[in-house]
């Protein structure tokens, strides 16, 4: 996955499938993806987050609307670690970016095809 150096992203883009529902980026949170990783500012909250270039790679993803099984299986690849714990840690990444409120899950939401 490509991303600019500096690339603005909007908090109101799309949705990531996972097996039990779809993860909306929150709408008052501005990013900020760069090559060495990301900055999540909540505006409602003023919570700054940051995160190394994986970070930046799934939350990119998540706005993408890309599958979670598709992104673990190219960072395992990419970074030569094993595809179950390259699982775990995308769950518990995107865990704490849903228990910030960076995101939500929305359960009642089907996935595209």
């Amino acid at each position: 996955m490509v991303m600019g150096n500096g690339q603005i992203l909007d908090g109101r883009m799309g949705q990531v499938c996972e097996d039990d529902g779809q993860y909306s980026l929150a709408l008052d949170v501005g990013a900020s993806v760069h090559s060495e990783g990301l900055v999540l500012l909540h505006i409602g909250t003023g919570l700054l987050f940051t995160s190394n270039a994986i970070g930046a790679i799934i939350w990119q993803s998540l706005a993408d609307q890309r599958r979670l099984e598709a992104l673990g299986v190219d960072i395992s690849a990419e970074f030569g670690v094993p595809l179950e714990q390259v699982e775990k840690d995308v769950v518990c990444f995107i865990s704490d970016l849903e228990r910030h409120g960076f995101v939500q899950r929305n359960k009642a939401a089907e996935c595209p095809a």
